[in-house]
Order: C-alpha cells, then structure tokens, then sequence
C-alpha cells in the first residue's frame, strides 16, 4: 500500500505497517544530459548509462544548437541516477563535455520552488513618424485608424500633437511603426499632405528575439525560451527563460540594465524569478482564507515587484492553489514562512514553552470532546499530530481562542486526577483488562503498551478496583484451544469477530484496541500477539484500514516512517529550515533541492541550505568546525540504535533516545531492549546510576 505523508513523501508499507520503500519529494530516476552531439544516437546513450544501473527509458529532444543537442533518460532507481551525474557531469564524452544533471521527469509535487527562471524585456525595434492634414477631421480620422492598430506584427499608436516637425495645418504623430515603413504606409490611414520620420530605433531580425537566444547561451543551455507574441501594445518584447541551474540564472541577471549592440544599444532588462504554487484542500482554505486575503493585500503593500495569486486549476477543483512569486528567493522564502504560519494552523499551548497534550485527547473519548468543540465553535479546523504530540487550530483568530481555550480548560480538569500505573507482566494483551476498560471511558483507564502497563485517571478507589483485576487475571490459565476460539483479548466469543491468516480471532472493538496500543510502542511491524506472542503473522493492512478510523491509521503509518528514516540517518536527512517536517535523500554535488514544505533551498550533498554562487568543493566548513567542537568538548555522544548525536544534561545515566527508543547505558552505551535490565547493569558495571 502506497501512501503520502509529510507533504509530497511517497512510503510503500507491507505488512504490519512495515515500510518497504520511500521516494522523497525531492528525488527523481530522471537526469538530463546536454551538450550531446546530434550524430549520437538511443543506442549509444543506453551504452553510457549502462554501468549504473537499470535504464528504462532515453529520450532525445530537439536540437540545442547546430551540433549538439539534449536527451533525458529514466533509472529505476534515483540512486543509480545519482551515481550516473556524479560520474559523468563536465566528463569528456562523444567527443564533448557532456552536461548531466538531475531532473524532475514528468512528476509533480503540490508545492515545488522554481528558481531557474529569469524575465527579460527590452525595447522592441520601431520608428516614429509624423503626417500632416490640410483639416481637423482628416487628422482626427487617421488617429482613428491608426491607434491601436498593427502594422506587420508592431503595434501602432497616433496622436494629434503641436509642435515640431509642422507638415500641415494639423499634424498626426504615429509611434511604434515597423523600422521599414515607408512614407506610402502611412497613406493607409488617410490622405495626408506629407509624411517625415523620425530616425528608426534599430533593426533586429524577429524583433530581436534570436540576438537575446545568443546572448543567454553563452551562460548556459537553456531548457526552454517562451517569447510572447506580437504585437507589444507599450512597445517592449518580453521573454522567460529557463536554465538547468539557480547559479546560470543569477548569472544571467548580470545583462540586467546594460546597452547591447545587438538590439541597438538599448538595454535589456534582465530580472530573476521565484515562484512556489502550494495546493491546500477547499474544505481548509474556507477556513482561513481571511488571513490568505490579509497577507495578500501585505504582500502588495510592502513587497515590491512580488505577488500571491489564488486560482482553483480545472483539473481538481477540491483542491486551490495559492502560487507566491518574488524577484529574489530570499523575500520569497520569507513570503512562503508567512503562508506557512497560516497553513501550519496556530498551535495550542500548555504554557509559553510547552504544547498542550494529554494522551486523553489521541483516544476516542479525546476525539469525542474535540468534535463537540469543533460543533459547538463552526468554521474552525482541529487537527491532531500524535507523533509530535501537538494541536493544531485554523479558523480567524478569535474563534481559534475559544477552541484554545477549550482545549486549555480540559486540559486542567485532567490533571487534577491522579494518575496510577500498574506494571503487568508477560503479554499486556494476554488478559481481560479490555474488558475492564470498557466500563470506563478512555478518559480514565487506557493501555501504556511501550511500558507493559495500564493506566487508570481517578481517584484511589478505582485504582483499588483495578488493581484486583489485574490479580485475578495472574491467577487465571486458558487452555491452547480456548485461546485459538476466543478473542485475544477479553476470551470471549469475538464480538463482529476480525480473524487473521494465522486463524486467531478478534472483538473489532479489541483489535482496534490493540493497534491504538501497540502504536505507542513504535516497534514496526506490528504481529499477531497470539500464542503468547509467539505469533509470526504481520497485521495485514487492509484489515487494519477497514477497522481502523482514518486519523488511527494515518497516525500509525507516520509513526512507522518516522521510525523507519530516524534509524537511518546516513540515508535521510532533515530539511535545515528550523521546525519543517521534510526529509531528503543525499543527492549529487552541487545539486539544489527545494524543499517542498518550506521553499528553503538545500544543498543535497554538504546539508546545509544552498551555498549560491559557491561549489561544495570551494564551500567553507566554518559552521561545522565550530559544532564539532562543541561535540568534543560538551557531554554529546551518538545514539547507538539510530546514531543521531544527544547530549545528557541531567538525570541519571539510564538514556532513551527520543527518536529511536533505545535504552542505552550512557557511560558504555550499552543497549537495553525495553530497559529491562539497565539499572543492575550500571550498579554491577559502573557501581552508580549516574546520580
């Protein structure tokens, strides 16, 4: 089962939520390769990109320039495109130094950053005349006919104007005229008693298009040049270009402003391009499409040259789009973090530094409270993130204060119960304690399956009360066959029973209890606790979808990606940008990623937001330097499950890792599973806990 999460991030789960396989947002089997001689051929390609890996498509577009010319190929894998660009970019090939880079394919993400464009105008070549009229009403009728008109592609304009050069009683000036007109031209547009012209601009095949196409190659091969069509009502050509690279495109701005004796001696205006489109569901922008509006009109306002736009596209009409444009990627990527505060939702906090969270509120009695405050509060979106443990609110402001303030107050009408926890040994869910819990709400009595334990929220009576539950069931014994015909869970006759493959059955209700559970463990993938956990048989997936609410399965399948790319960190990394969920591969040097979350621009090789203008060759290491030596002189150490660098800075030297969940020793880093074990291990070894 393929799924999406965290924005564009494709996962492929197995069984048991196990992830199989993950293609960021970032990352493609498509490269491109330019500079190739024209003679060459399909099969001369496949050659070369051969030792790589596996080849399953090459495609050769039209000719760059007289000899060469460009071609795009598709790997089966994007690290088998890696290795092709790593190897073979700037080598001597064919007889030419061939061009590879990454590239995109045919596939599209709901929010991508483009940066390889620039915007050209420049004044189209033209000439001024003037004709003179013997009455009013001949000159009044050639301004009606010329102005507005077009003369073989140019766009004309006519005025009556006084002054110099004086034809006639009434004189007609006519701007923006081709540079061949001829004075029999004019007589198209009346009868007049003499024509004169200005000295013309300057003549330029096709309006000077092909001088422009030479100048920008020389920077680089272009992937595509789009010139708007004549006529030029202001008289100015406009052109978009589109580089392989962020850098030749800030390279190319340097033309900006400067004469070119191609067109003339008049300047050409060269200016960069950022844009980001980000798709947001209708059903959300409804809710917060005051404040798109507000920071719009800002944007208008304070950011000159820049713009947001709001369009629904034709082709999914649930979904609107919302495309940010900017002249330089630093004021775009500021306008992105704006939209982004707006599409994050305002987060609900417990106190200045610390998120309000209960587990209550990840449970259904927590899903209960929530919907009838999101009925009773209309027009405001709550979403839940039990991964990072947080709410989030979307609405105006003032009906997200009263859901905040909701939220707040059961918030601490929660923590004035108590909190017991009672440790059952062997398999938690080998008992009847389901059973138990479903004569009270979630609110009060819930599973801990990471700690083997059962909470219960009340007073000490309860606790009393749960406490010889537990002990009965200690006491009890099932024979094999009871186990095999009966529910896991409660031993009952399964209830809208749920069986596996394996043959063990299930109350849906204690299934459904079972994988709320067992996500809190986040130890993927999930089994069958059948035959006191000696059960090999995954979770099918499909049988946990339909069972499952779709906030429960999501919330698993993020919990198992989680798991999945923290224990691999030299295969994933984190997105640079403080607070953004988004991870990416290792790409090719010098390759720019744009992160589809937060627009920031990642180097894929050194890690570190995109150093423009500087290779990662020449890239000064200055940052890392200083945090390696923070590493050798402070108390940070590796975690031995997934390797993520953590630092102890109080309690006793028993560590868990917040990203992997190994138990570690922190004076040995020994590995404990489950912590079972830790603490003897630190007296008997080390003598201390570390206290």
């Amino acid at each position: 089962m393929t799924i999406y999460v965290v924005d564009a991030i494709r996962v492929t789960f197995g069984p048991g939520f196990e992830v199989q396989k993950i293609v960021t947002a970032s990352e493609s089997p498509w490269v491109t390769l330019a500079n190739i001689p024209i003679l060459i051929g399909r099969d001369s390609l496949y050659r070369l990109l051969a030792p790589f890996g596996t080849v399953l498509a090459v495609n050769i577009h039209e000719r760059t320039k007289a000899t060469t010319t460009v071609a795009s190929a598709r790997f089966s894998e994007y690290s088998e495109a890696v290795a092709a660009i790593e190897a073979l970019h700037n080598a001597e090939v064919f007889g030419a130094r061939i061009l590879v880079r990454s590239s995109m394919g045919k596939s599209t993400v709901n929010s991508r950053l483009e940066d390889k464009e620039i915007r050209l105008s420049w004044a189209a070549p033209s000439k001024v005349g003037y004709a003179g009229f013997d009455t009013v009403q001949a000159a009044q009728q050639a301004v009606e006919a010329a102005d507005g008109s077009t003369m073989r592609d140019h766009w004309v304009t006519a005025t009556i104007y006084d002054g110099l050069p004086v034809i006639s009683t009434f004189n007609v000036r006519f701007h923006g005229l081709p540079p061949d007109t001829r004075p029999r031209d004019l007589s198209l547009f009346g009868r007049n008693e003499g024509v004169m012209f200005e000295r013309q601009t300057y003549s330029a095949k096709c309006f000077g298009v092909p001088a422009v196409q030479t100048l920008l190659t020389a920077f680089g091969p272009m992937d595509h040049f789009n010139i708007s069509p004549p006529p030029y009502t202001d008289g100015m050509v406009r052109a978009w270009a589109r580089f392989g690279s962020p850098d030749v495109a800030k390279a190319a701005c340097e033309l900006h402003g400067i004469k070119q004796r191609a067109l003339g001696g008049t300047r050409l205006y060269v200016h960069r391009v950022h844009s980001v489109t980000t798709a947001i569901a209708r059903e959300l922008y409804c809710v917060i499409e005051s404040e798109v509006l507000r920071l719009q009109a800002a944007i208008r306002r304070y950011a000159r040259g820049s713009y947001l736009r709001i369009f629904v596209a034709s082709s999914t009409l649930d979904e609107v789009n919302i495309k940010l444009v900017a002249e330089d990627n630093r004021t775009l990527v500021n306008m992105k973090a704006e939209l982004s505060k707006i599409l994050r939702g305002e987060l609900v906090m417990d106190n200045p530094s610390t998120p309000a969270w209960d587990d209550f509120f990840a449970r259904v009695d927590g899903e209960e409270f929530l919907d009838d405050v999101r009925q009773e509060t209309p027009a405001v979106v709550v979403r839940l993130d039990q991964v990072r443990r947080t709410i989030r609110v979307f609405g105006e402001a003032e009906k997200r204060k009263l859901v905040a303030a909701a939220i707040a107050s059961k918030l601490r009408r929660l923590r004035r119960s108590r909190v017991y926890t009672i440790q059952v040994p062997g398999l938690l869910v080998d008992s009847e304690l389901l059973s138990f819990q479903q004569k009270y709400n979630d609110d009060l009595v819930w599973l801990d399956f990471e700690r083997r334990s059962l909470c219960v929220r009340g007073d000490e009576a309860l606790y009393e009360e749960l406490r010889r539950v537990v002990h009965g069931i200690q006491g009890r014994k099932h024979d094999d066959q009871r186990t095999r015909n009966h529910c896991l869970i409660c031993f009952e006759p399964p209830t809208m029973p749920v069986t596996l493959c394996c043959g063990h059955n299930w109350c849906k209700a204690c299934f459904v209890g079972y994988l709320r559970a067992a996500s809190d463990n986040r130890s993927f993938p999930l089994r069958c606790p059948g035959d006191s956990a000696a059960c090999t048989e995954f979770i099918p997936l499909h049988i946990a979808r339909n069972v499952l609410p779709s906030s429960d399965f999501d919330a698993l399948t993020l919990l198992s990606f989680h798991t999945y790319v923290y224990a691999r960190p030299d295969e994933f990394h984190h997105c640079p940008a403080p607070g953004c969920p988004q991870f990416y591969r290792t790409g090719p040097r010098d390759t720019v990623l744009n992160c589809p979350s937060c627009s920031v621009r990642i180097c894929a090789n050194c890690h570190v937001e995109y150093h423009e203008g500087v290779t990662c060759a020449d890239r000064t290491y200055e940052e890392d330097r200083l945090f390696d030596c923070y590493v050798t002189t402070h108390d940070v150490k590796k975690c031995p499950g997934c390797h993520a660098l953590i630092e102890r800075a109080e309690g006793c030297n028993h560590i868990t890792c917040t990203r992997c969940k190994t138990h570690t020793c922190w004076v040995c880093l020994e590995t404990f599973e489950q912590g079972k074990g830790v603490y003897e291990h630190m007296r008997s070894m080390h003598r201390s806990i570390g206290l």
